[in-house]
């Protein structure tokens, strides 16, 4: 790839962009009819952060005819469809194949992964400082270098997240200290992401969801606590997901994975559509077996 010579403070220009074309739109037709929203999990785009070696993969590997863009070494123990991405311009060579295909990608994949979006950023980051010829988005004076880089991910991720199947961003979990509102400080298990890649990738994506062990048991946490970051929008009022199937029909917090990734899937799934019996329910809340039970919490492990 060649570099771009370039004066420090010079204005970035991304190759491959055209200036605005209004006649492009002369076509353009205002919405009159309501467009109703998806019924199936596999359409939606997650960001699932999680511990080493829990699942993540797996999970995200079930469902379907499934393309994985992996950023981590080759997964060589599953049967899968993958392309273990070089580069942040091998990443785009593919986007462009993909968008290529239009909606006959339907019936190519079920769903696409980025496994390993922490590296993905990297691989942008290091992309975007090589055209400007320098080492560090730090080396450039007044932001400038920030800037391309949060203008080039955002990029990405807005045109991934448009082609016509839902997308799943994997990453690894790691403990953060972090301040409350009230000033207390405390840590919570948030995606191993650099500020800027957690910041443009929360605000794009449907859900966000942890996959860790309480105990010897995996569970999925599909809405935040004190201890962990999560939380989703499907659920809209007219049509809501993750609920429980008793009369209260609340929001569902956390379920149990099961003893495979198969199983894990399919109760993600069946939560998605509002059916997981509440026995794959998983309560911080146990029975302490004694003469007079007494209600605990059970305390999320921190480190």
């Amino acid at each position: 790839m060649p570099v771009v010579k370039r004066q420090v403070g010079q204005k970035f220009a991304v190759p491959g962009r055209s200036l605005f074309k209004q006649s492009a739109y002369a076509d353009l037709v205002l919405p009159t009819e309501f467009v109703e929203p998806s019924g199936e999990l596999k359409d939606f785009s997650l960001l699932v952060h999680g511990e080493k070696k829990v699942g993540k993969t797996t999970l995200s590997l079930q469902g379907g005819r499934v393309l994985l863009l992996q950023f981590d070494p080759p997964q060589k123990a599953y049967r899968r469809l993958e392309i273990v991405v070089k580069e942040w311009g091998h990443f785009l060579a593919i986007l462009k194949k993909l968008e290529e295909q239009g909606n006959r990608l339907t019936g190519m994949y079920d769903r696409i992964v980025i496994d390993g979006a922490d590296i993905w950023f990297q691989q942008c980051q290091a992309y975007v400082c090589k055209q400007l010829g320098i080492k560090h988005p730090q080396d450039e004076d007044f932001g400038v270098a920030w800037s391309a880089l949060r203008q080039e991910f955002s990029l990405g991720v807005d045109r991934i997240l448009k082609l016509p199947r839902g997308v799943w961003f994997l990453c690894h979990s790691i403990w953060k200290e972090i301040k409350s509102r009230s000033g207390i400080k405390q840590e919570r298990l948030l995606p191993r992401l650099s500020g800027m890649a957690e910041e443009i990738l929360n605000g794009k994506v449907d859900g966000w969801f942890a996959y860790d062990f309480e105990g010897d048991e995996r569970i999925l946490i599909l809405r935040a606590d004190q201890k962990t970051g999560a939380g989703h929008r499907m659920d809209f009022e007219d049509c809501p997901h993750f609920r429980t199937t008793d009369k209260t029909h609340v929001p569902i917090q956390y379920l149990r994975a099961g003893p495979s990734a198969k199983t894990a899937y399919q109760r993600l799934e069946a939560a998605f559509n509002n059916v997981l019996p509440a026995v794959d329910l998983f309560s911080l809340e146990t029975v302490v077996p004694s003469k007079s039970p007494v209600r605990v919490l059970v305390k999320r492990r921190s480190k």
